[in-house]
């Protein structure tokens, strides 16, 4: 993944072409303006899976302070607004808002009181987002400060709680009700395919430990599980997750069973306790990994709960930001509507004419701070002349309808959702002439007159049915591109890690969502992201451990060829670079460590990715375990931040940092020359940058230019505005460091 492009694969993800054209009253501007929501679905969801996965997430007052500017803005201009803030003590909530954790807890519980009242008015929304962010907050502010934790767990060391005693047999009988229900699933296939099933998964090998009560091997049982968790098409299916998810308790149910359980709970708090100072003291993702497995091993085991919850509050927070601007969600759906129609085929039974519709659509954000709240608007005016033929008389009328059609969207952690759309049209009619004989004119203009109120009423509910209809059809018929599931949810999905977590706010000039991943054997990041000094179309803030965490949960313990590797990176950005293509002289596979397979750290303006194989094959040669890292710093240039790779690319076995001799043998020097021309050409000496494109109607937004990067603290954040944009004077060399904190 390009650790500087990370919203780069937004184009990736636009399924485009949606051809959806509807007519209205002869008339297809209107739902031909709106496809541009597919793409904004699109533009969000990347970042966004479909499922949420529950798990400690730091709250603070900044969530409390959305919610008080959202309730400020709702009740602005209703009656008893100011009674009710003075009630609620909104000023002195704000005073308090500024001091932080250091806000005074007994006011906030005052608040919260205040805020649960038995009242109806209390009851609506904007004032219950209110009461739980504060609420979550006040939670937040009784638990003990960081510090306090490492003497805190080993004060818990004597708090251990027993597994009830049939606990394994549970877990035993769990999986064997999976496995039934697999077989009984691969029953409905082909013999042979299901044969070949069994033989991969090696059935016969997991039935010999379900009957194997006395002594069941956890080696066998996990070299199963391994099987399950491959990136084999037909696993993420709900019967092979559930063996696999069973599985994996039945072996964590086995390593939890037996008279030394209880020692090694009072082991690992020591060690978890000794492992959190070590991570206070050196935050680099080894010590954040040493202290979440031993955490993740104590939750999987059900001990200390409450302890655990409060050690996640502190080091599992949101480690990816997102905020894209009013301005450039707008970009997206900006469009001038001029359109002349001919009417004949779609205006009725003998009538003929033309249509003129000129108009605009717009979009605004809704402040919500719940969800991501978007309303696409179209007001345009429809001029229409027609000539109907009725018996002798012909009819020859101009209309006029104004529209003003209005559908919202939102965009939260569990999908996408709509309102119904509403259109309101108005419609005005005038006769410009009957022909026909002077008794069928006699008779004809006093009808016709007579019918003007009716057909005013008649075609504007029309019109409004039809749009309305249009719109809501439209949006219903789009589908978030599968090629989003198949690449980043659903190997996380075959190996039974969680997607990440993801909260949407919209405020009046931004779309803010923060992201959380982390399984329960991770951390996420435990420091506040970085703030850019300005503001951009786009902001992208990364913790180090967004990207670790993910890749570890996909390809820890997995083997990646280049064939593979080279279509992930194809699936991922579109194309496969020239240094990635696949050379079939060449070929080579690598074999990862489960743990910390590829890491990636962002500190003092530069950036170190390392990969760590357990094995790999170069053409015939195999090569034993070794470490490859390269380092790169941003540079500025006009068109954005380059990469420049900070000396050689560093190989050394996996055990060389503990050698006391730091030399390597003449195989292990051979071996480091191989790897070397290979990495060579993935870690390039310089990454010029390309620019970000934006998927969809987004395209007329031009390329994004990165214009300031942090690069600190295990964060790296990302400003992008669009070319052009308020350029910075790359020639002047103060502008140029202050782009690069």
């Amino acid at each position: 993944m390009d650790v500087l492009d990370i919203p780069g694969t937004l184009n990736r993800f636009y399924s485009g072409n949606p051809d959806i054209q509807k007519h209205y009253e002869g008339n297809d501007a209107m739902s031909g303006s709106f496809r541009q929501t597919r793409a904004l679905i699109m533009l969000i969801f990347v970042f966004a899976p479909l499922w949420s996965y529950d798990a400690a997430v730091a709250e603070s007052p900044e969530k409390v302070q959305f919610a008080l500017d959202a309730l400020t803005s709702w009740t602005e201009g209703k009656t008893n607004a100011e009674g009710w803030h003075a009630f609620l003590m909104t000023d002195e909530l704000r005073s308090e808002l500024e001091k932080g954790n250091e806000a005074d807890r007994t006011f906030i519980a005052k608040v919260v009181k205040r805020y649960s009242w038995d009242t109806s008015v209390l009851d609506r929304e904007p004032f219950v987002a209110v009461r739980k962010a504060l609420e979550q907050w006040q939670r937040a502010l009784l638990l003990p400060n960081v510090e306090e934790l490492p003497e805190l767990i080993r004060a818990a060391s004597s708090n251990f709680s027993p597994l009830e005693e049939n606990h394994l047999e549970k877990s035993r009988q769990a999986l064997v009700a999976a496995v039934a229900q697999l077989n009984q699933f691969l029953s409905r296939e082909r013999p042979s395919k299901a044969n070949g099933w069994k033989q991969y998964l090696l059935w016969d090998d997991l039935q010999a430990e379900l009957v194997n009560t006395v002594n069941p091997s956890s080696r066998v049982l996990a070299r199963v599980q391994n099987r399950y968790r491959a990136r084999h098409g037909g696993l993420e299916l709900p019967p092979f997750q559930a063996v696999r998810e069973t599985l994996g308790k039945y072996g964590e149910a086995l390593s939890y069973d037996g008279e030394h359980f209880q020692q090694q709970f009072e082991t690992m708090m020591g060690e978890l306790a000794e492992s959190l100072e070590s991570y206070v003291e050196a935050p680099s993702h080894e010590n954040a990994s040493d202290a979440s497995i031993r955490l993740g091993w104590l939750k999987r085991g059900g001990q200390v709960p409450e302890l655990i919850e409060t050690v996640r509050h502190f080091y599992v927070q949101p480690n990816f930001y997102l905020n894209i601007s009013e301005e450039l969600v707008g970009i997206g759906f900006r469009q001038e509507i001029d359109k002349t129609e001919d009417l004949r085929n779609n205006a009725g039974p003998g009538v003929s004419g033309e249509s003129h519709t000129v108009g605009n659509v717009t979009s605004r954000l809704i402040p919500n701070v719940g969800q991501a709240e978007v309303e696409v608007a179209m007001v345009a005016t429809m001029h229409a002349r027609t000539r109907k033929v009725s018996g002798p008389a012909v009819i020859l009328t101009s209309a006029e309808t104004s529209i003003d059609a209005r559908k919202r969207l939102f965009v939260n952690g569990d999908g996408f959702g709509t309102d119904p759309a509403q259109a309101r049209c108005t419609t005005n009619i005038s006769i410009d002439d009957v022909r026909g004989s002077r008794e069928v004119q006699r008779q004809a203009w006093p009808r016709a007159r007579a019918a003007l109120p009716r057909a005013e009423t008649t075609s504007a509910r029309r019109t409004e049915k039809k749009i309305s209809t249009n719109l809501d059809q439209e949006i219903d018929e789009i589908q978030i591109d599968r090629r989003y599931h198949d690449i980043f949810l659903r190997p996380l999905i075959v190996r039974g890690e969680p997607p990440a977590i993801f909260q949407f706010v919209s405020t009046e000039d931004s779309i803010i969502c923060q992201s959380t991943q982390a399984s329960d054997f991770q951390f996420a990041a435990h420091t506040p992201p970085p703030t850019l000094e300005e503001d951009y179309d786009l902001v992208t803030r990364s913790h180090e451990s967004y990207i670790n965490n993910y890749v570890e949960s996909v390809f820890g313990g997995a083997t990646l060829t280049d064939v593979q590797a080279a279509k992930l990176v194809e699936q991922v950005t579109g194309e496969v670079p020239k240094q990635m293509q696949p050379d079939p002289s060449a070929p080579w596979t690598v074999t990862f460590i489960r743990r910390r397979p590829i890491t990636i750290s962002f500190a003092h303006n530069n950036y170190t990715v390392t990969l760590r194989g357990k094995k790999f094959a170069a053409g015939k040669k195999t090569i034993s375990s070794m470490h490859i890292s390269a380092s790169y710093t941003f540079e500025m240039t006009p068109t954005g931040a380059r990469r420049v790779r900070v000396g050689d690319i560093k190989i050394q076995p996996a055990n060389f940092a503990s050698r006391k001799k730091k030399t390597l043998s003449p195989g292990e020097t051979a071996e480091k020359a191989v790897l070397k021309r290979q990495f060579e050409r993935i870690f390039t000496a310089v990454i010029e940058p390309t620019g970000l494109e934006l998927p969809g109607p987004w395209r007329q937004a031009g390329p994004l230019v990165s214009r300031e990067v942090i690069c600190k603290n295990s964060w790296l954040a990302v400003g992008w505005q669009r070319a052009g944009q308020a350029d910075p004077d790359t020639d002047s060399e103060s502008n140029k460091t202050a782009s690069l904190r």
